[in-house]
């Protein structure tokens, strides 16, 4: 094979042999990915930075800007857009449609911090709502919608979690009634008021086992007659308990947890993100782990992906908050430093070598080799 710099246009970076700068247009790359094989020494293929897609003379950009090289920052790692476990998996199954659980790039953004000045690149994933990549992305991206307007909206807000295990023998259609019952008991009896609640219905845990249980997401601030009222952020143990039990449930299972978004707000997007995950995930982490799965389970879980339901005043949170859904702006935070990024137009085309990933809020580089 070529040595892959061959490839490289001398006028714009563009993954081939432009002619003349005056011939070299880069409205194919600017709007989608190249075709590029990854390198025999290994390293990823030479990608660009996405853009309006519009042509424009080489010559013009080297006169503005020359070639970089920034860095790719994936918001979680590539090997979900097409993982070869959960694909060779779904063949076992018999699946015949799985365009829902695959994605792809289709071309890359670029952000440079205002803070730090860092500029970076940001791939652009298209795919089905199953997809790992995607779904995860979705999840995340509602997360942090929800907590972000509570956060800049309320006086030093908590986010309460609880998780109630119920036994095998309710169904998922139960679990929802149970916990719709147990939020309005709450409103009731404990706090008197609406609170901003989200649930999540879980039909499984690790084990891919059927083990029925909800998430209850909700904020320390009560509704009362349109008038906020900050709350004590953290539980009775001893009412929630008595609760379950009004519900029917004896020797209820269940745990709290508390996230103060002042201090804690990162990790409270992360664990609502996994919250609201589609079950494929689930799926992929057991086959990495060779675990043995229940095909029958599988294929429900493969199809299956929380939604979040709103109770009490989480329908209208942002109305309650005084909030206009259009003057919401879209923000890109910087992996590097925490602030805020801003689109760049004026440094396409961009050469991409490194690839790097946050898991678990630490950044870390990675190889996408097969991934175009």
């Amino acid at each position: 094979m070529k040595d892959n710099k061959s490839y490289i246009c001398k006028h714009c970076g563009c993954a081939r042999d432009c002619v003349s700068p005056c011939k070299c247009s880069t409205s194919d790359y600017l709007s989608s990915p190249p075709d590029v094989a990854p390198t025999t020494s290994g390293e990823p293929p030479n990608s660009h930075v996405g853009g309006s897609g519009e042509p424009r003379l080489c010559s013009a950009l080297c006169a503005t800007k020359p070639i970089t090289t920034l860095p790719c920052y994936w918001s979680r790692n590539p090997a979900y857009l097409r993982p070869p476990e959960l694909i060779d998996f779904l063949d076992v199954l018999g699946v015949k449609d799985t365009s829902r659980f695959l994605a792809e790039v289709c071309g890359y953004s670029s952000y440079r911090c205002g803070d730090c000045g860092v500029a970076h690149v940001r791939p652009l994933v298209r795919g089905g709502s199953r997809n790992p990549y995607v779904g995860l992305h979705n999840a995340e991206i509602s997360a942090v919608r929800f907590l972000k307007a509570i956060k800049e909206g309320l006086k030093d807000p908590y986010i309460l979690r609880i998780v109630v295990t119920l036994p095998k023998h309710y169904s998922l259609d139960e679990v929802i009634e149970i916990a719709k019952g147990f939020v309005k008991l709450l409103q009731e009896l404990y706090y008197k008021g609406q609170i901003c609640a989200r649930i999540y219905v879980h039909p499984s845990g690790k084990d891919l086992q059927y083990h029925p249980h909800f998430e209850l997401w909700f904020v320390n601030y009560v509704l009362d007659d349109d008038e906020l009222i900050r709350v004590q952020p953290f539980l009775n143990i001893r009412v929630i308990r008595a609760l379950l039990f009004k519900l029917g449930i004896e020797k209820p299972q269940f745990w709290c947890r508390y996230y103060r978004l002042k201090t804690q707000f990162k990790k409270c997007v992360d664990d609502m993100t996994y919250a609201g995950r589609p079950f494929s995930f689930d799926v992929l982490m057991a086959l990495k782990s060779g675990k043995e799965i229940d095909e029958k389970m599988a294929k429900f879980l493969l199809d299956y992906k929380p939604r979040a339901i709103p109770m009490g005043w989480a329908t209208k949170y942002r109305k309650v908050l005084g909030l206009d859904d259009e003057d919401e702006k879209v923000e890109v935070v910087c992996p590097f430093c925490g602030g805020i990024c801003r689109p760049v137009y004026e440094v396409a085309p961009v050469m991409v070598k490194t690839h790097l990933v946050r898991i678990r809020g630490v950044i870390h580089e990675v190889k996408i080799e097969g991934f175009s």
